[in-house]
């Protein structure tokens, strides 16, 4: 049976090793950490998105989200409109297949 001071020993031992073990694991982690980080800022360049937008509260971003969406769906709209509406010199609009002009007879 070991002696009080050998037991000890081993004690400290195996709690050494376990020291090293998370300390290796803690680097690890910290590495991925980093990568992730790295990953993430090159995904938010490649975006082209505002840096400032990464600052704001929730509710300043909700905001700030549903106007450029508003904003977005009104050029939509405008650039559909302006290209249902053209209309020739004659006042007649253009059909796609190519059969405008044509007359029968």
């Amino acid at each position: 049976m070991p002696s009080g001071s050998e037991e000890e020993e081993i004690n400290f031992g195996q709690t050494y090793q376990d020291l090293v073990r998370a300390e290796q694991t803690a680097s690890e982690l910290e590495s991925r950490l980093d990568n992730l980080d790295n990953q993430l800022e090159a995904l938010i360049r490649a975006s082209n998105l505002p840096p400032e937008l990464f600052s704001m509260d929730e509710e300043t971003l909700k905001k700030t989200l549903e106007a450029a969406s508003v904003k977005n769906e009104k050029q939509q709209e405008a650039g559909q409109s302006s290209s249902s509406n053209s209309t020739k010199k004659d006042g007649t609009t253009g059909q796609a297949n190519g059969t405008e002009g044509r007359q029968d007879g």
